[in-house]
């Protein structure tokens, strides 16, 4: 879990056309809106993904932000509606639960917990229904994170001795290794186009944000500097990054080009952590969650710019690591910021 560290016509008239125009029209359009994705480099083949259509932001169902807490004592996900409101408690297992990440439909979640007597990843249906262990390795597996066409997700594990990213099928099958190195590699995130995953490495003494195709190719350093940045998120046109970085002292939010340029700075708290940030679907806002203190933090969400900020869930227990679900937040009215937030331990 991440409290040990204080850091998206041709119109034609087919009435009077024969069946087999018809059916070859069908075939053709099924044809045009599918692209050949390389699975990975120690892949069987390729596997055809269907374009995504442009989304009508209007037409969304109201977004929704999943989180982990420890309000009731042990840590669970919860969900909650884009304003604070409707929290309903997802897993409430044994173990700790930790992480969540939705598929990019909105249908499931991918989580990792110990429930099973070490960290491993889960997924399970968006009510909370359904939990099932994709990993089954006695290594530590965590971070999950769904590719755009919810094929497969990549993950952080210890199964070759040091923390490295790998990929594997929705359904757990055909793990792959990504990186090697003897540093820590950790945190993915896959990119909204599909094409390219980021994560952070120590692998230079520093925690600096790292890009790379989704075979492990084109590594890329997007940090290069002294500073540690880490958790990164990718805006929904997968054209920025938003993360978290010390380098003005405290834990910061900050966004950049997808290419490491134009880093701007969106919060200024000097007196807290501000951490692990995550974009949401329509690119309108940002939530991420504050630490001051062992066993308290808060979860925030604010403008894209990070102006206008508020606490969802106020600092009386652990809460970190909030998610978006695909969703609209056009209709969202925030509460004020320094008003009650909606969950408190």
């Amino acid at each position: 879990m991440k409290m040990n560290r204080p850091f998206n016509s041709i119109a034609v008239s087919l009435k009077q056309s024969p069946v087999w125009v018809l059916t070859l029209l069908s075939v053709l359009i099924g044809l045009a809106g599918c692209r050949q994705f390389d699975q990975d480099s120690g892949g069987s083949g390729t596997v055809a993904v269907p374009t995504p259509p442009e989304l009508d932001q209007t037409a969304l169902e109201p977004a929704q932000i999943a989180w982990a807490s420890d309000v009731n004592g042990a840590f669970d996900i919860y969900r909650m509606a884009a304003d604070g409101a409707d929290i309903r408690n997802l897993t409430q297992s044994a173990g700790s639960d930790s992480d969540p990440q939705w598929s990019a439909d909105g249908s499931e979640i991918a989580f990792y917990s110990d429930r099973d007597g070490n960290n491993e990843i889960y997924v399970m249906a968006a009510d909370g229904s359904n939990p099932t262990n994709l990993t089954l390795h006695p290594a530590e597996d965590t971070a999950p994170t769904w590719s755009p066409d919810g094929s497969r997700i990549a993950f952080n594990s210890r199964r070759d001795g040091n923390d490295e990213i790998y990929v594997m099928d929705f359904d757990g099958r055909n793990p792959i290794r990504l990186t090697s190195h003897p540093a820590r590699d950790t945190a993915p995130a896959w990119s909204p186009d599909g094409t390219r995953i980021v994560f952070f490495s120590e692998r230079d003494g520093f925690q600096q944000l790292y890009a790379m195709n989704v075979d492990g190719s084109d590594l890329e350093n997007l940090s290069n500097n002294a500073a540690n940045d880490g958790y990164p998120a990718w805006s929904p046109d997968s054209l920025r990054i938003v993360f978290h970085s010390d380098r003005t002292g405290s834990a910061e939010i900050y966004v950049m080009d997808a290419d490491g340029a134009n880093v701007e700075q969106l919060t200024n708290s000097p007196q807290t952590s501000a951490l692990a940030p995550s974009w949401s679907s329509d690119g309108k806002r940002i939530a991420f969650y504050t630490w001051d203190r062992p066993g308290e933090s808060a979860i925030m969400v604010m403008d894209a710019d990070g102006t206008n900020a508020a606490a969802l869930v106020e600092a009386r227990s652990e809460d970190y690591d909030p998610a978006w679900s695909p969703g609209s937040t056009l209709e969202t009215t925030l509460p004020a910021l320094g008003a009650e937030p909606a969950l408190g331990g």
